[in-house]
């Protein structure tokens, strides 16, 4: 989903990536495509003042062809909705290609989008493997000693907060969604009872979550 075609960023602006995780992941979703490889050629991706390198696939050894193959196929794959395939390695932006097709925010049909660098995307569910990328990355650097680390440990500025319910919370009952706090989504996002509308405009959203009513034990829902 994304939020409204108009509502844009300036003109060709991709953001750098914070850790090295995310030219290894995707290189690894291009090699676990099966690719029937077209004799073909793609012009690299566009150079813009934004921190990515940008050059031509053969350069840092990929096929071409293979990346020009990605277009057709999910060009034709339309359940899946894609809105972009971007392919990066050794820190070097080599492939870019952006689709049109429907698209909504917050429930609201856009209709057809033509989807771009300058277009913003609301991640939502993304989120979640982007999040674990990142903390299996702290964890094997050192920063953070496993899952099964306190929550609260982690949040000094929240210290207040503790009690023998939330000291239970885990980083891994967060990874699975089972931190076992009261939550509502079924409500529509119009309403402002959803508590995903209460968060986004929450002035301190960490607090409003750690606020929320111990619904269940974490990691039983």
């Amino acid at each position: 989903m994304t939020d409204a075609p108009t509502n844009r960023i300036p003109s060709c602006r991709r953001r750098p990536p914070p850790l090295a995780f995310v030219p290894r992941a995707a290189l690894l979703a291009l090699l676990l495509l099966p690719i029937a490889v077209h004799a073909q050629t793609c012009a690299s991706p566009a150079p813009c003042d934004d921190g990515w390198k940008v050059a031509a696939a053969e350069t840092v050894g990929l096929d071409p062809a293979a990346l020009c193959a990605l277009t057709p196929r999910f060009d034709a794959w339309k359940d899946a909705d894609i809105h972009a395939v971007l392919v990066i390695r050794h820190d070097t932006l080599v492939f870019e290609h952006d689709f049109t097709g429907p698209d909504e925010n917050w429930g609201r049909l856009l209709g057809t989008v033509t989807f771009s660098s300058n277009v913003i995307h609301d991640l939502r569910s993304i989120t979640k493997s982007v999040t674990s990328l990142v903390l299996g990355i702290a964890i094997d650097r050192g920063w953070i000693p496993g899952v099964d680390t306190p929550v609260l440990s982690l949040l000094p500025a929240y210290a207040s907060l503790h009690s023998p319910e939330l000291d239970r919370i885990t980083l891994a009952h967060l990874l699975t969604m089972s931190r076992g706090l009261k939550w509502d989504e079924i409500t529509p996002y119009s309403d402002p009872d959803d508590s995903e509308i209460q968060m986004d405009f929450a002035v301190d959203p960490y607090r409003y979550v750690l606020t929320r009513k111990v619904d269940t034990p974490p990691g039983q829902v």
